[in-house]
C-alpha cells in the first residue's frame, strides 16, 4: 500500500508561505526551518516540514507555465518573483550575475530533477485502487 499525502494546500495558505518566504528569502536549511516555524505560528493545524514547504514552493514556481500566461495563476506569478529575489540575494555566494544560470537557480534545479524523478519511481510501483491524487488546482472558497 502507498503512503498517502498529507493535506492539500489551499489558497490562504499559498499566500501565507509566500508572504513568509518573501520576507525570510531562505537560502540554506536552517532558514527554511524558520520558514517552517512562521508559517506554523499561522496554520499550526496543519503541521507542515521546511521540506514540505520548500518542495511545494519549487513546484509552485515549477510546474505552472510561463507567467505571460494568463490562465497561470497569481500566487504562481508572485512564487516565481520571490524566487528571483532568493537568486539575486545568492548571486554574491555563488559568484554568480543577472546573465547566468549558476548558483541557487542550479541548485533548486537539481533538487527538481531529484524529486520528479523520486515522484516517478514512486508511481511506477503502485499498485490499483490506493492511489492518491495531487492536484495543483487551489480552493479558492476558503
Amino acid at each position: 500500500m502507498r503512503k498517502q499525502r498529507g493535506l492539500s494546500f489551499r489558497l490562504p495558505e499559498i499566500d501565507n508561505l509566500l508572504s513568509v518566504i518573501q520576507r525570510e528569502l531562505p537560502d540554506s536549511w536552517s532558514q527554511w526551518e524558520r520558514v517552517a516555524e512562521r508559517h506554523y505560528e499561522d496554520f499550526p493545524k496543519e503541521q507542515r516540514t521546511a521540506e514540505t514547504l520548500k518542495r511545494k514552493f519549487n513546484t509552485i514556481c515549477r510546474k505552472t507555465g510561463p507567467t505571460r500566461d494568463p490562465k497561470c495563476p497569481q500566487y504562481a506569478i508572485r512564487a516565481k518573483a520571490i524566487r528571483r529575489m532568493i537568486i539575486k540575494k545568492t548571486e554574491g555566494l555563488f559568484g554568480g550575475s543577472d546573465d547566468d544560470d549558476v548558483g541557487l537557480d542550479n541548485c533548486i534545479e537539481d533538487e527538481e530533477v531529484k524529486e520528479e524523478k523520486e515522484e516517478k519511481e514512486e508511481g511506477d510501483g503502485k499498485e490499483g485502487g490506493d492511489e492518491v491524487v495531487e492536484t495543483n488546482e487551489v480552493d479558492s472558497d476558503t
